[in-house]
């Protein structure tokens, strides 16, 4: 959200950059760096998916934090590079002859923009034109907006799971009703009884949201979670000596016994 009002507030105005006035003996003082240029920035990726090394970089100042910048590294532009990047949401900057990486947005310290870029082959800056910084950055936006609602959709259905998960726990380890549960118990070790239920339950979960449910229930020490990706299954093997799993037990041998 951070980085989306901070886009947000540059489109909102046509005024994209002022020369500030400073107390320097009444002297205007130079400004430090053009919003929305592009400079000479090295993102130092580590991995494929990153950039690493120097390229032409947009920057623009962060709006409550004036030493941090968002920034848009571009890349040259060749037909079969833009086949695959404008499935990315990236940005055709025909000005510049490059590609904005939209994709590639991330926010750094002011400490990292060194120099503004210089083509080469002019011996000049390289500059945007109007109208390509401005779909520079609506793209962006829109990638942002995007992104978070892709994220915030997933996390509702996390929502959901763990709505679903902590009422069949309730439901079969406090109140003790085994029926229509999701979990299914297997006593036939004797020292351990395994409890398992489907993936399906818990496809926006990480096994820690797993462990976290179960320590409420049990010692921690006394039961461990794996996955079967074989039958797409989660279990959860408990020694027989934990407490609940000894009160389990029992309720279960006798609701077992009576329906027989």
């Amino acid at each position: 959200m951070y980085v989306l009002i901070e886009i947000c507030s540059i489109l909102s105005y046509n005024i994209w950059y002022k020369l500030p006035k400073k107390d320097t003996g009444g002297e205007l003082e130079m400004v430090k760096y053009v919003y929305c240029g592009l400079y000479d920035i090295d993102l130092h990726g580590e991995t494929y998916a990153e950039f690493d090394g120097e390229h032409p970089t947009m920057i623009v100042q962060t709006k409550k934090e004036p030493k941090m910048y968002i920034v848009i590294p571009f890349t040259s532009y060749e037909p079969n590079r833009w086949k695959k990047l404008k499935k990315k949401m990236c940005c055709r900057v025909e000005s510049t002859d490059s590609i904005a990486r939209i994709d590639r947005i991330k926010i750094i310290n002011d400490s990292d923009i060194t120099k503004r870029w210089i083509d080469i082959e002019k011996k000049s800056l390289l500059v945007p034109s109007k109208e390509d910084v401005e779909k520079v950055l609506k793209k962006a936006l829109a990638y942002i907006e995007t992104s978070f609602n892709q994220s915030y959709s997933f996390y509702l259905n996390y929502l959901k799971e763990r709505d679903v998960l902590e009422d069949n726990i309730k439901k079969t380890f406090i109140d003790f009703d085994f029926n229509n549960s999701i979990f299914a118990f297997d006593f036939t070790e004797d020292n351990v009884t395994k409890i398992s239920f489907s993936m399906d339950y818990v496809k926006s979960m990480a096994m820690i949201d797993i462990q976290d449910f179960f320590n409420k229930i049990f010692n921690r020490r006394k039961f461990a979670v794996k996955i079967i990706d074989s039958k797409k299954l989660i279990v959860v093997s408990v020694k027989n000596s934990d407490k609940k799993m000894l009160t389990i037990k029992e309720k279960y041998d006798s609701i077992i016994s009576t329906e027989g």
